[in-house]
């Protein structure tokens, strides 16, 4: 059993909390590792493997923080005021408030989270995983949800685009499709100079391997990508229909001998 202290971790942006768990090896570390949810994600991650992630990282003595974005809870009534913009706000609130604890931080983003991890970086941040990270929108399942002639008139019409999730049916604004609809991440991925890996499934159907393995092509070393065989996205199976617990072990895996690697 690794021993640890979990301390319940709160921080407040614009009088809404963001909440989460901070883990903390027994033996003193100035390394911290924040784990960064996708879209209509949680803090426990997709299958609740940022819960085994912490565990594990913890165990090689990293401290580790998984948290929930802003309006980002199991009622999912705040939902549509998310934006990207404020996810970064959030991070970066985060980056600041554990920098004066930690002197070298890395961020694991997966999905949505990825493109926010992108956004959020700065020369803290020494070491970056993403996991299926979302690089811009075309081609995605997002282009196809909230881009068709239907949704776009009930934001015309109502202001928000309905979605049915695993979460039921949950309302996104105008301004996160705004967001959505203008995304390229490419100039902000040619700044980032720290290690960087990125590991996808190959059978992707939300947000396809080529972002990135086109991430990829014009991020500067070190990078490693890592494309995992049979894997959909949120590390589901190739028909969605449950958990590939083989492909999770193998993005485990990779992403802690990273962050050992490079994060010293």
């Amino acid at each position: 059993m690794v021993k640890m202290k979990i301390e319940r971790f709160e921080l407040e942006n614009k009088g809404e909390k963001i909440l989460g768990h901070l883990y903390i090896p027994d033996n003193k570390t100035d390394k911290l590792i924040i784990l960064v949810h996708g879209f209509t994600g949680t803090e426990d991650g997709p299958g609740y493997i940022f819960v085994e992630l912490a565990e594990k990282l913890v165990s090689e003595n990293f401290a580790v923080l998984r948290f929930n974005f802003r309006y980002t809870d199991e009622t999912w009534k705040e939902f549509h005021k998310m934006t990207m913009e404020g996810e970064k706000e959030d991070l970066k609130l985060i980056i600041n408030k554990m920098s004066e604890k930690f002197s070298k931080i890395g961020l694991l983003g997966e999905s949505m989270g990825g493109a926010v991890s992108i956004l959020s970086y700065d020369h803290r941040i020494k070491c970056l995983v993403l996991w299926y990270p979302l690089i811009k929108l075309k081609g995605t399942d997002m282009e196809e949800t909230f881009f068709t002639n239907d949704a776009q008139k009930e934001l015309q019409e109502t202001g928000f685009i309905r979605n049915l999730t695993s979460k039921g049916i949950i309302k996104v604004n105008k301004k996160y499709v705004e967001e959505l609809k203008n995304l390229d991440l490419s100039e902000n991925i040619k700044k980032i100079s720290c290690p960087i890996l990125l590991i996808h499934g190959d059978v992707d159907d939300v947000i396809p391997v080529t972002q990135s393995e086109e991430a990829f092509s014009i991020l500067k070393e070190p990078k490693k990508i890592e494309i995992i065989h049979n894997a959909n996205h949120a590390w589901w199976n190739k028909e969605d229909t449950k958990p590939m617990k083989e492909a999770q072990e193998k993005a485990i895996k990779l992403s802690i001998d990273w962050f050992k690697k490079w994060l010293r």
